[in-house]
C-alpha cells in the first residue's frame, strides 16, 4: 500500500522519481534510483570501476581471459583503440570531433606498407630498412592528415564535424585509389617477427610501445602547458585567446596528434596481420568516440581525464573479446557498446546538472 502523501509534510516527503507514483515499489523506480546515485559518481572512476567488474563477469564465463592465449589476446584487441581514444581525447576537449582518425588509419597502413613492399626488394633497402622508412612514412602520412582536418577547421573556422565528415570520404576513396581495392601483401618478415614478440610470454611488444605511447601523452596533456590551452580551448575558446592562445597552431597540432596516433595504430595492425586490408580502420573512429564518451569525456570540451578514455577503450576492447570467448554471438557487440554509450551520456547530463542545476531544469 503506498503511503498517504498528502498527509505528509513537504519536508517528510521521500524524493519521487518520474513514474514512481504509478508503478510503486516495483524495478523500474529503484533501478531509476540507482543510476540517479550513479550519476554523483565521478564517471572516469565508474568507467574503471566498470571495467574491473567487467573482467570478474567475462573471466567467470570464460577462464580463459586469466591465461596467457586469453591476455595475448586482448592485448592485441586493445592496442588500437587505446590509440585511436586517445587521439580523440585531445580532439573532442578542444570542442571538436574527428570523424576520420579510422580512414587515416587505413590510408597510412597502405602507404606505410606500399613502401616497406617496394623497397624490401633485393636491390633495394632490403627487410630493416623498409621497415623504418615504410614506419616513417606512415607516421608523415597520419600526421599530415591531421595537420589538414587542423588547418580546415582552425584557419576557415569549419565546423569539425562536417569537415572531418568530408575528409573521411577524401581518406578513404584515396586509399582505394592507391590500393584498388585490394589488400597490400607480401611485406618484409620483420613486420610478422615484431607482431609475434612478447615479453616473459604475456605482454606483447606491441603493447609494450602502446603503453609507452600513452604515458607520453598523459603527460603532454596533464603536465606541460600544451595540455593547460587544450582544455582551455574547449572550456572557453574566448578566454582562451585573451590568455594568448594561438588557436589555429593548436588545433593544428591538436588534430595531428590524432593522425599520428592513427598512425601507429595503423603500424600495429600491420604487425599483427601482416598485410594492409582494406577494411583496416573502417568505422574505428565511432569505436574511439564512444570510448571517450564513456570515459566521461564532455562532447562540449574542456571536461574529461585520460584515465577515464583509457578505461572506456578497455572496456570496449574488454567486450570485443569476452563476447568471443563467450562464444556470444559478434552482432551483440554493437547492441552492448550502443546501451553503454547510452548509460554514459546519462551520467554525464547528470554530473553536468549536479555542477549547473541550470542544465538539469532544462
Amino acid at each position: 500500500m503506498l503511503p498517504d502523501l498528502e498527509s505528509q509534510s513537504s519536508a517528510d516527503r521521500e524524493p519521487t522519481v518520474p513514474g514512481e507514483e504509478s508503478y510503486g515499489d516495483t524495478a523500474i523506480p529503484r533501478l531509476w534510483r540507482g543510476l540517479t546515485k550513479l550519476q554523483n559518481l565521478d564517471q572516469s572512476l565508474f568507467a574503471i570501476v566498470a571495467f574491473v567488474l567487467l573482467v570478474g563477469i567475462f573471466g567467470s564465463i570464460s577462464p580463459v581471459l586469466f591465461t596467457q592465449a586469453g591476455w595475448l589476446a586482448f592485448a592485441e584487441t586493445a592496442i588500437e583503440s587505446l590509440l585511436l581514444a586517445t587521439g580523440q581525447l585531445f580532439v573532442i576537449l578542444t570542442g571538436g570531433i574527428d570523424l576520420s582518425d579510422g580512414a587515416i588509419l587505413g590510408l597510412s597502413a597502405t602507404l606505410g606498407a606500399i613502401i616497406m613492399k617496394a623497397l624490401a626488394a633485393p636491390t633495394a633497402l632490403g627487410g630493416t630498412g623498409a621497415v623504418v622508412v615504410g614506419s616513417v612514412g606512415a607516421l608523415a602520412v597520419g600526421g599530415g592528415c591531421g595537420a589538414l582536418n587542423g588547418f580546415l577547421i582552425g584557419e576557415f573556422g569549419l565546423t569539425p564535424f562536417i569537415t572531418t565528415l568530408g575528409t573521411l570520404a577524401l581518406f578513404t576513396g584515396t586509399e582505394y585509389l592507391i590500393d584498388g581495392g585490394v589488400a597490400v601483401f607480401n611485406l618484409p618478415n620483420l613486420v610478422g617477427t615484431i607482431g609475434g614478440l612478447d615479453l616473459a610470454g604475456w605482454l606483447p611488444v606491441m603493447f609494450v610501445v602502446t603503453v609507452a605511447v600513452l604515458l607520453a601523452f598523459w603527460w603532454l596533456l596533464s603536465k606541460t602547458r600544451f595540455g593547460l590551452w587544450t582544455y582551455a580551448l574547449g572550456s572557453n575558446r574566448k578566454a582562451a585567446v585573451r590568455a594568448g592562445v594561438g588557436v589555429r597552431r593548436h588545433l593544428v597540432a591538436v588534430y595531428s596528434i590524432s593522425g599520428i596516433l592513427a598512425a601507429v595504430a595503423a603500424l600495429s595492425d600491420l604487425t599483427r596481420y601482416t598485410a594492409a586490408s582494406t577494411t583496416l580502420g573502417v568505422n574505428d573512429e565511432l569505436t574511439a568516440i564512444a570510448a571517450v564518451i564513456i570515459g566521461g569525456v564532455s562532447l562540449a570540451g574542456g571536461q574529461g581525464r585520460f584515465a577515464g578514455a583509457i578505461a572506456g577503450a578497455l572496456i570496449l576492447s574488454l567486450i570485443v573479446e569476452g563476447l568471443v570467448l563467450a562464444g556470444v554471438s559478434a552482432f551483440w557487440e554493437e547492441v552492448i557498446e550502443g546501451a553503454i554509450v547510452l548509460l554514459a551520456v546519462y551520467l554525464q547530463i547528470g554530473v553536468r546538472g549536479a555542477r549547473n542545476p541550470e542544465v538539469s531544469a532544462t
